[in-house]
């Protein structure tokens, strides 16, 4: 397993094999937000597991607690935003590459 620290919190990565499928738990802490970006070719389902976050998907932000789930499709811009307290997501996807990620805005500390 690979843990990678980002200004937002953290992503461990459980899988990324060769068999086009990725598997990463995303640790997102409160009062930051990762990059609105989005994937050319990756396929993405998130699942929160503990917390809450904001998640904005194609400019609509959905608040997401404990259960709650979506599927973000090749191409659509989204981000995370932490709010109260750290917010932990399951991340179930195609294969990830560097190569494959169009940042559009940095992921930032929010006030």
């Amino acid at each position: 397993m690979e843990t990678i620290n980002k200004l937002w919190g953290s992503e461990q990565v459980l899988y990324n094999g060769p068999t086009g499928y990725c598997m990463k738990i995303l640790t997102l802490m409160p009062g930051f937000q990762s990059s609105l970006h989005f994937h050319p070719t990756k396929h993405e389902t998130f699942l929160v597991v503990e917390g809450c976050c904001d998640l904005e998907v194609a400019g609509t932000t959905h608040r997401f607690v404990r259960g709650d789930f979506m599927v973000v499709p090749p191409g659509i811009q989204h981000r995370f935003k932490g709010v109260d307290g750290k917010c932990v997501i399951v991340e179930s996807s195609t294969h990830h590459s560097d190569d494959d990620v169009i940042r559009i805005e940095p992921s930032k500390e929010i006030k």
